[in-house]
This record gives structure tokens, C-alpha cells and sequence, in this order.
């Protein structure tokens, strides 16, 4: 037969697989290890028609992503995590944004359920990092201005400081100085003298 289909997704088992097997639901169940593990089924895509019957034996002809596995990407999606992500049953990512964005871009990965799945955890990622990034360099900006004002308002001081240092040299004649923020009077150099 000239039947060439194309893996594009694990199965998702539904609850039914616990109830039949009377399985313990949840983490324990068979339901969640079929998930974990791939080994509820998968869907294919159609990409050359043929006939297809009872006994037929298909052959791999092409594996092109090896590291992508149905059981490496049910493993990447649904099974790493701590036990509250694994107890809810909902697609989440361990791993880094980069290999995220590696499975995203996988052609024949089917949507419904896996890169669907995989495209809103990668968008709220990188939102998150966007923002991280955006509070990191604000903070430098803040840490940037802040160092401006400091300096600007040392030097207003300054400046305050020496016209304030004239206006009493001038006004009663006494000799003054600005000493950082310290502010005194002393007699001038010529009052001293005569003293």
C-alpha cells in the first residue's frame, strides 16, 4: 500500500482507563502513567492515502527530531514538575525556555493538547521574562538616577554653602566656611589679629 502517515502526537488517555482497570485516579492511576509515559496511543496525519487493513505492518521510514520522542515530549509536558503540577494533569515546563521553543517549532507536532499546550507555556515564559528584564533595567535606571540626584543635590549644597559663606563675609564680616554640611563662623583672618 502506498499509505505514508505521519506521527504528530501522543494520546491523552481519558478517565475511563482508571474506571475499566479500576485504577486509583490521580497521580497513582494508570490514567496519569499512560500520560506520562506516551502509552495511550498517538494520532498520525495523512500524507500520502492508501489502504490501510487488519495485520498490516508499518515501517519507520523517517525519524528526523530523535530527541523528541512521543515519550520524551509526554515526559517534557506532563510529567516533570512538582506533585501539585502533576496532580492537576496540566501541561507545565521544567526544562530551559530554549528547548521550549525547540518543541514549539516542530512541524508535524500536533496541536490540540501538545503545542498548543506548549505555545501558551512558552508565551507566558517569555512574558515573565520580558518583565523580569524590564525591572531589572529599571532598577538600573533608578539606581543610575538615583546616583544623579545624589550628586546633583551634593553639589546644590556645595553651591548653597559658598553663596551663603559670601553673603555673611560680606553682610557682617565675618569670615565663614563650608565644611561639608557642617556650617560655622569663625572671626576673619584680620579680626582675629587685631583681637
Amino acid at each position: 500500500s502506498p499509505l505514508v502517515v505521519e506521527v504528530t502526537s501522543p494520546r491523552h488517555p481519558c478517565a475511563f482507563i482508571d474506571r475499566k482497570h479500576k485504577s486509583p485516579f490521580g497521580v497513582k492511576g494508570l490514567r496519569r502513567y499512560c500520560m506520562t509515559h506516551a502509552l495511550a496511543g498517538w494520532f498520525a496525519r495523512v500524507l500520502v492515502p492508501g489502504e490501510l487493513r487488519d495485520g498490516m505492518v508499518f515501517t519507520r521510514t523517517a525519524h528526523p527530531y530523535p530527541k523528541w520522542t512521543m515519550t520524551e515530549i509526554a515526559k517534557a509536558l506532563y510529567s516533570e514538575g512538582d506533585k501539585t503540577e502533576l496532580m492537576r494533569g496540566k501541561a507545565h515546563w521544567k526544562r530551559s525556555i530554549e528547548e521550549l521553543r525547540e518543541l514549539c517549532q516542530l512541524k508535524p507536532l500536533g496541536n490540540y493538547e501538545w503545542k498548543d499546550k506548549a505555545l501558551h507555556i512558552l508565551e507566558t515564559m517569555e512574558k515573565e521574562l520580558e518583565e523580569r528584564e524590564e525591572k531589572e533595567v529599571e532598577k538600573t535606571e533608578g539606581d543610575g538616577m538615583k546616583k544623579r540626584e545624589t550628586l546633583e543635590e551634593a553639589e546644590d549644597d556645595s553651591s548653597f554653602f559658598q553663596r551663603l559663606s559670601q553673603s555673611f563675609n560680606s553682610a557682617c564680616g565675618i569670615w565663614c566656611s563650608a565644611s561639608e554640611l557642617l556650617f560655622y563662623c569663625e572671626p576673619s583672618p584680620e579680626q582675629a589679629s587685631t583681637a
